[in-house]
């Protein structure tokens, strides 16, 4: 890592020696009697924190201070000057500095001083990489991916999250099908309303119709209450048919007669409008509808 670049302006011979001293270790530091050349040499230069006297020769420590921030954002001011007030300190912090030493100052205190604007520039800098890194990927929700082949997926999931479209997700186990349809639900107007998943290869096979649809009280034996359907529970926003490939063809009967069926299992169940979403494998492409009932 390489050492921190430091100028120190001040029209004291010194102050500058002291600093000198202060930095000699991990530190590269530039010393200058005057507020003109001190400019001038952060404009050429790439310094990491400027320390500056307020009253100098040529450009004083606030116009130095607005000139440096007026050029570049990521440099680090620190001012200083023997007529220390409050609203000295207050002006300074408003105009950008990073902090503000008071003559004469304790030469630890001045190096935790430099030495926290060099870490804010640090992290500064590091965000910055981190932003342009991410320009070059994709992000969807909570997906990140670099892919080419990801991206255009993404263009697809975008454009089904905005409509009310059937949406089929196919792919090999352990590839993020239900990461996908998450997302999707997420990215749409249904984000504010429940997202349903079910697993339909764990259901048995004559339970299909009452887990869809739901059932009334002592619709059959072992109906001691009334249930609500998922299609129900999801209203208004998504149910997730998971692993919809390994249905029987019973089942997936069932869940044909999804947009149609009003009654079932001696239950009438009111108008709904949700989003179901079906995951299969490459292997068994089965289709699930979302529609409006």
């Amino acid at each position: 890592m390489s050492n921190a670049r430091i100028l120190v302006a001040d029209d004291r011979e010194n102050i500058l020696k002291l600093f000198e001293k202060i930095f000699a270790d991990g530190f590269d530091v530039t010393t200058v009697t005057d507020g003109n050349k001190a400019l001038a040499m952060v404009l050429r230069g790439d310094f990491d924190v400027v320390v500056s006297d307020i009253r100098m020769p040529g450009a004083d420590g606030f116009t130095l201070l607005r000139e440096i921030k007026r050029a570049s954002q990521d440099v680090e001011v620190i001012l200083m000057t023997a007529y220390a007030s409050i609203p000295k300190a207050v002006e300074a912090m408003k105009e950008g500095a990073y902090d503000y030493l008071a003559k004469p100052f304790d030469p630890e205190e001045a190096l935790l001083v430099v030495q926290r604007a060099v870490e804010r520039k640090r992290l500064r800098r590091q965000a910055a990489d981190f932003r342009s890194a991410l320009q070059d990927s994709c992000i969807f929700d909570n997906l990140v991916t670099k892919s080419a082949a990801m991206q255009k997926v993404f263009g697809l999931m975008r454009r089904a999250a905005e409509t009310d479209i059937t949406v089929l997700i196919t792919g090999e186990t352990g590839t993020g099908k239900d990461l996908v349809a998450r997302a999707l639900h997420c990215a749409g107007r249904r984000k504010e309303r429940r997202f349903v998943a079910v697993n339909c290869g764990a259901i048995p096979e004559n339970l299909i119709e009452s887990e869809l649809f739901g059932h009334k009280k002592g619709a059959f034996t072992g109906a001691v209450a009334d249930k609500r359907g998922l299609f129900e529970e999801a209203d208004g926003g998504t149910l997730l048919l998971d692993e919809i490939g390994t249905s029987t063809s019973a089942s997936s009967e069932a869940y044909a007669r999804a947009p149609g069926a009003s009654r079932t299992q001696g239950r009438r169940f009111r108008r709904t409008t949700r989003r179901c979403t079906s995951v299969g494998c490459d292997q068994s492409r089965s289709q699930g509808g979302r529609e409006r009932r």
